[in-house]
């Protein structure tokens, strides 16, 4: 090997050691970022000695089946989480079977108070009791559905940030793509692009599950999982929603009076709209859309249910739907009131609503009749709640027992998702940047930097040598 060689190698090596240090230190300052890809000089020795042309090049190690793997992960714990949080709210709402306040509570203390008021109907506090029991119950009824109707408001809420959010994300990625395109055709460094780019699709996912398509120069396509393309290239659409100003048992968004997702005007598909794609997204629609209306449903069921039984007991219909005639049954639970009596009237809760003067202070018949109603195993007259006959307790604790299913079921499939993410969250850190590892070849490094620079060292000598010859 002549001088010239050795000089032209150990340059070489001095210049790909120094650079392979700068690559190692920022995959050591970025380890903790999941977005980053480790960084590696891309280099070959050429027969004859020395590096190619490629020496010095920098790129990104990454698994792309790993990446998509984690953003589907990502985007069904989003939804799971999302998803459980609503049926938490509702069953805070309705309660639980060992819950004294809740629906269930507050039906057994009424039948309690029935039953007191029945073995001394001459007792004003225990006609009292009547009272407050019923009013509890019709409030605890009223309060469930608005608590219902609260959840879909902010469901249809965030639906609207998430989609403003899903837009700014989409546009960010097109102008990334535009970017990537140039300085690969410029042929500069666009790791650091590629990594933020990375970022904001990662983002993306957890609102909206997407599935990536790459596209000559660095670019790439984004679709979603019912195939609806949002980003190609530099070219990306818009989503588009209107939030609702208010949202009631009767607002549904087949009757037109809640927003559907847009895409650049036309109507979405139904997978960004609710179902088991995953996302925030979806899951937010669910809440609103199908869940809470469902819930709504058998709330209204149950409020109907009470009325007809008290409205078959001879003038003891305590409960009555204060709204105008002919009111549909939807939204009944949020109108349900128990009867107004005054503090010197409570004896009609023995004698009868509409009687004109107190009967016997001792006749039970009327109170026992309520008591009855209650206990009389029926079928619904609402197909909202299907079954056998049961009592209205019976009732109760069904509702709190399907919501209880649901709210199990939802706390299973999140617990799955969340260690399916957690599992590929350690295969994607086991593939990225191992700090010891990048230590390890820091060492190397400075070794191979020692050594190039003794070739450079005896070189110099030998020329010096040659020239006092």
């Amino acid at each position: 090997m002549s001088i010239s060689s050795a000089i032209n190698n150990a340059m070489s090596g001095l210049t790909l050691s120094s650079r392979s240090a700068e690559v190692v230190s920022t995959n050591i300052a970025n380890s903790t970022d999941q977005s980053y890809a480790r960084r590696e000089i891309d280099h070959a020795a050429l027969a004859r000695g020395g590096l190619d042309a490629r020496a010095g090049g920098v790129i990104r190690v990454q698994d792309p089946g790993l990446v998509a793997d984690l953003r589907a992960a990502g985007a069904s714990a989003s939804g799971a989480a999302t998803r459980l949080e609503g049926l938490e709210r509702i069953e805070s709402a309705l309660g639980t079977p060992e819950d004294g306040s809740s629906i269930l509570g507050r039906i057994s203390a009424f039948e309690d108070a029935l039953t007191s008021a029945a073995t001394r109907p001459d007792s004003q506090v225990r006609l009292e009791g009547v009272r407050q029991t019923g009013e509890a119950l019709a409030a605890v009824i009223n309060g469930a559905s608005d608590s219902v109707q609260d959840l879909r408001a902010e469901a249809d809420r965030a639906i609207g940030r998430e989609t403003d959010a899903a837009n700014e994300i989409v546009a960010q990625v097109a102008d990334l793509n535009r970017s990537i395109v140039t300085a690969t055709a410029r042929g500069q460094d666009v790791n650091s692009l590629l990594d933020e780019r990375q970022r904001r699709v990662d983002a993306l996912s957890n609102i909206i599950p997407v599935r990536e398509v790459p596209r000559e120069k660095g670019g790439i396509a984004l679709f979603g999982d019912d195939g609806t393309k949002l980003v190609d290239g530099g070219r990306h659409v818009r989503l588009e929603f209107e939030t609702a100003t208010a949202v009631t048992p009767d607002t549904t968004r087949e009757g037109g009076q809640l927003s559907g997702l847009s895409i650049d005007g036309k109507p979405a598909l139904g997978a960004l709209q609710g179902g088991d794609s995953g996302g925030s997204l979806a899951a937010h629609f669910e809440m609103r859309d199908a869940v809470g209306s469902r819930v709504q449903g058998r709330l209204d069921a149950f409020a109907r249910d009470l009325l007809d039984r008290v409205a078959d007991t001879p003038d003891m219909a305590v409960f009555s739907d204060p709204a105008e005639p002919g009111m549909p049954e939807r939204g009944l639970a949020a109108r349900l009131a128990f009867a107004s009596v005054e503090d010197d009237e409570l004896w009609r809760l023995r004698d009868g609503l509409s009687a004109d003067a107190p009967g016997p202070v001792g006749d039970p018949k009327r109170i026992n009749a309520l008591s009855e109603a209650l206990t009389e195993p029926r079928h619904a007259a609402s197909s909202a709640i299907p079954g056998s006959a049961r009592s209205y307790p019976e009732l109760g604790a069904d509702m709190l027992s399907m919501n209880g299913a649901a709210l199990h079921s939802a706390r299973s499939e999140k617990s799955f998702a969340d260690a399916e993410l957690g599992t590929f969250r350690d295969a994607r850190l086991a593939d990225g940047v191992d700090t010891d590892k990048e230590l390890q070849g820091l060492l190397q490094l400075e070794r191979t930097y020692a050594a190039n620079a003794r070739v450079l060292r005896a070189a110099d000598s030998m020329i010096a040598t040659l020239l006092e010859i």
